[in-house]
């Protein structure tokens, strides 16, 4: 089965797909929308099908029906002890499971957007697309998620294309229908990174030379990195990060390149030349 975003041309945003979906409106912790979903209508809040319910309901009831009306309160009573009870469970999982890893599941995103842009600025949609999922196909304009369940097309033209990147989606998820705004949820690079030990350096002449923080440092840096992710691999503080880069950058074995608000810095060619002795001996 196949979707189809078309029209896209230039207009795909890279956003923070995880803050978006789990932060909420205002830019806060994932945590703080249990406590917008408790102060929005239970009705509206639990999805159209019950609001429908309600609504479906109230119509058919005759008028003056007293007793009716009670049943309607206690119903609604019931949606709301539900509501409640729903909200608790997500708060308790979201306290477990995911808040002692936000800090580093976010920076993993900033990471993978700086990435994005960088490749929708260098090569388009073309490049964007390319190695963001097998699923995903970019031809004339249009793109293509392949093995959906569903079958139907988006126009994105005009409105643009919001990228969300997620550290839980395993597959590209576009829209449910076609009436919804244009957007992609997809799996964000780097994930893997997230529950891996800060990487080992066990090249004696590399370490002997460098040091093993600057070493370790410059083995990460085969990719163009920002120092918070740096700092969030190598479990140190973004400070100490950037005093060993401005050494390794002194001394011409890493470059370094505005992106955004963000320096990304990656090993230069003598960088790694070096690294890859070091690797032989």
């Amino acid at each position: 089965m196949r979707d189809a975003l078309c029209g896209l041309g230039s207009q795909a945003v890279v956003g923070t797909g995880e803050q978006k979906r789990q932060a909420g409106p205002h830019g806060g912790e994932p945590g703080e929308d249990g406590r917008l979903v408790e102060a929005g209508p239970a009705q509206v809040r639990l999805g159209e099908q019950q609001a429908q319910w309600f609504g479906q309901e109230r119509q058919v009831r005759p008028a003056g029906g007293r007793g009716r009306d009670r049943d309607a309160t206690a119903d609604e009573a019931s949606v709301v002890r539900l509501r409640d009870a729903v909200c608790d469970l997500l708060r308790q999982y979201w306290e477990i499971a995911v808040k002692p890893m936000w800090p580093q599941m976010r920076l993993v995103l900033e990471a993978d957007m700086t990435y994005r842009a960088r490749q929708l600025a260098v090569g388009g949609a073309r490049l964007l697309f390319a190695g963001m999922h097998p699923s995903l196909r970019w031809h004339d304009g249009v793109l293509h998620i392949d093995k959906m369940i569903s079958h139907h097309r988006v126009a994105a033209a005009g409105r643009g294309l919001l990228l969300m990147p997620s550290v839980f989606a395993h597959k590209p998820a576009p829209p449910l229908s076609p009436e919804e705004p244009p957007s992609l949820v997809y799996p964000s690079r780097g994930v893997a990174t997230l529950w891996t030990a800060a990487p080992a350096t066990d090249e004696p002449a590399l370490v002997s030379l460098l040091g093993p923080p600057r070493a370790r440092l410059l083995r990460l840096l085969e990719e163009p990195l920002p120092t918070a992710e740096l700092a969030r691999r190598l479990r140190a503080t973004p400070s100490a990060v950037s005093q060993h880069l401005r050494v390794l950058y002194a001394t011409g074995l890493v470059t370094r390149a505005r992106d955004g608000r963000q320096v990304l810095y990656r090993r230069s060619s003598l960088g790694d030349r070096l690294a890859g002795v070091a690797s032989r001996v």
